[in-house]
């Protein structure tokens, strides 16, 4: 697990009795050889990113409750021409070890859903340069589970392994999540429903090469 702290330049000067700001977000991947088991399928969807010139950007968005932070790569900011003021990040991983940038922004976008019209007010995130590790590949067949066939999710499946783009925190998940998820049973996928779409969550059983 890994905590992610954000300063700016002016907290730097003050004295650390301040609290910091804290998120978390992970992924662990080992080789399976194959074999069927439990894939669990981190909350994800794919999304228009919405400069200040209006210009979309389709991006795969993961929520993190656990995370205080919201996350963009440096890349897909520059993309997007994203202004803002400067500001360091500390990376706090398990086990005592940490990662720092002083190179970061604090920028503003929103996101829009691929399908309807939702548009999100204007949200903060910080910069870094890389959010975490590839997402596994989701080798899962919908058809297998009757209350999920007819519903829309925001990205088609099964899913090839895939890049991430922004990571929203606990500030924004709250105000994306619009209802309860849709599931049968602790051990099989749901749906959880969001203004920005349907996402695909939970466990199932499957074969893959990744965990």
């Amino acid at each position: 697990i890994s905590n992610a702290v954000q300063k700016t330049d002016e907290e730097e000067t003050k004295k650390s009795s301040k609290k910091e700001k804290k998120g978390s977000f992970n992924t662990i991947k080992k080789t399976n050889g194959g074999k069927e088991e439990d894939i669990v399928v981190l909350q994800s969807c794919i999304a228009w990113a919405v400069n200040n010139n209006n210009e979309k950007f389709k991006v795969r968005v993961v929520f993190d409750s656990g995370s205080e932070l919201t996350l963009i790569t440096r890349s897909l900011a520059q993309k997007m021409q994203l202004q803002g003021k400067k500001t360091s990040l500390i990376i706090n991983v398990a086990g005592g070890g940490t990662s720092s940038s002083n190179n970061e922004k604090l920028v503003t976008f929103r996101l829009a859903a691929t399908v309807g019209d939702y548009l999100s007010p204007a949200l903060e995130a910080i910069t870094t340069e890389v959010i975490t590790q590839n997402l596994r590949e989701i080798p899962i067949d919908l058809n297998k589970y009757d209350y999920l066939k007819k519903i829309k999710f925001t990205e088609t499946f099964p899913r090839e392994s895939s890049e991430v783009d922004i990571m929203i925190g606990v500030q924004y998940v709250n105000m994306l999540v619009t209802g309860a998820p849709i599931h049968q049973g602790l051990r099989n996928p749901c749906a959880v429903p969001t203004k920005l779409g349907y996402i695909l969550s939970g466990v199932f059983q499957g074969k893959s090469t990744t965990f």
